[in-house]
């Protein structure tokens, strides 16, 4: 009688860069659908609003890289803030909203 023995299949992501946060699903898609999907309605419901954009920076973060947790996504997107390529998409993401208020 033989045993079989199953192992987990390996998942390989790809590694959390910069490319990953100037992509359309990174800090463009928080750009362009958050301020849909969760909207401030009126004061008193702070905690709620909150609540809700949380969870939407959190359904963000695992559909960006799924395999690292949520606070390790901030600290890596913090980190990578300083680095060129993230810092021209937030000047052109930047560039967009002035240019909506102004003209």
């Amino acid at each position: 009688e033989v045993l079989l023995q199953t192992t987990k299949r390996q998942r390989f992501f790809k590694p959390f860069t910069e490319e990953l946060l100037t992509d359309r699903d990174g800090l463009r898609r928080i750009y362009e659908e958050f301020p849909r999907q969760c909207k401030y309605v009126a004061r008193g419901s702070e905690a709620v609003y909150l609540s809700r954009l949380l969870g939407l920076y959190k359904e963000w973060s695992f559909q960006l890289h799924p395999g690292i947790a949520f606070n390790d996504v901030l600290r890596k997107t913090e980190a990578l803030g300083s680095r060129g390529r993230v810092r021209v998409e937030l000047a052109k993401l930047r560039d967009i909203e002035r240019d909506r208020y102004i003209v």
